[in-house]
């Protein structure tokens, strides 16, 4: 199957790009997936890796660039945002198959994903934060029905624009799918998309890193997290609340790329080793999950 992630210059550099050299690690050692790359702005270290690596980049000037462009310009969005937007265009790029997988960066390759019996109407997706809650997709990881979001895209982007216009930046590309696919788009299986807070559990193909990334969870580990804002408490709480389920999530994509990077893996090791002598009771005051029992709108609502 073929699989799509993407990523902005201003993403490459950073912690982003890191999670995706990961993330394609784990692809060519775990799975028989065919990697695409999507790509804006000038070619950096992290293209040429990934060139070396034998990954496709492609690199794409998104129909609607010049408009967010102009939206940023006004104060209305942020720019930075550009390279979450790049999933929308997979339906225009891909030209022979009619299923294919997008995943965002922060992912790790457990397993080989079966994914090739999963055909939606338009798109499938796990839930957000909760498995049981349905009612709002996490895009973090979608199976996409090429043809189907293709013939949608004029309209999608249209609203999105709109919304973008309207509502700023907190409008993210992950609310417009969930907005304008109300109680349209399918579920997927959380094996495909299951996140380290979830806990231990045998059959996980993808593991998504979303919620704290690892520079998150190395700077809560020493001290050096800001709980002052509602992000900062809601990462901090996630990980304070399930330390022992990011240790093992830590292990599972250690051996997930092996010894293909010794050095992404020392990395990986050495951060392994600060959680496992970290003590979460100095944070437990700060705990608060209630952010994970938002309700939304969605399928099986």
């Amino acid at each position: 199957m073929k699989w799509y992630f993407a990523i902005n210059e201003a993403g490459a550099g950073g912690e982003v790009g890191w999670h995706a050299k990961l993330a394609a690690l784990s692809a060519f050692r775990r799975t028989n997936l065919e990697p695409t790359l999507l790509y804006t702005g000038r070619r950096c270290a992290l293209t040429d890796w990934m060139n070396l690596h034998g990954i496709r980049v492609l690199n794409v000037r998104p129909p609607f660039e010049q408009r967010i462009a102009e939206l940023c310009a006004r104060g209305r969005y942020n720019t930075a945002l550009l390279g979450h937007w790049l999933r929308s265009i997979v339906c225009l790029l891909e030209s022979t198959d009619s299923f294919v997988l997008y995943t965002d960066c922060d992912v790790v390759f457990l397993s080989d994903p079966m994914l090739d019996g999963v055909h939606p109407s338009y798109f499938a997706c796990a839930p957000e934060f909760r498995q049981e809650n349905w009612n709002y997709g996490n895009t973090g990881v979608m199976v996409i029905n090429v043809p189907a979001l293709r013939a949608d895209f004029d309209r999608f982007m249209a609203f999105a624009l709109d919304m973008m216009e309207r509502r700023g930046p907190q409008f993210t590309d992950q609310i417009a799918y969930n907005e304008f696919y109300r109680d349209a788009w399918d579920r997927l299986e959380t094996q495909f998309n299951w996140k380290p807070y979830w806990g231990p559990a045998e059959d996980v193909a993808i593991l998504h890193y979303h919620g704290p990334k690892f520079g998150s969870l190395r700077a809560i580990v020493e001290g050096h997290w800001s709980w002052e804002s509602n992000y900062g408490r809601q990462l901090g709480s996630l990980l304070i609340a399930h330390v022992d389920n990011y240790a093992h999530a830590l292990c599972s994509t250690i051996n997930a790329i092996g010894d293909s990077d010794p050095f992404a893996r020392r990395d990986l090791e050495l951060l392994l080793v600060g959680l496992s002598t970290f003590s979460p009771e100095t944070f437990k005051d700060k705990v608060d999950l209630s952010f994970m029992d938002f309700h939304q709108f969605g399928p099986g609502q």
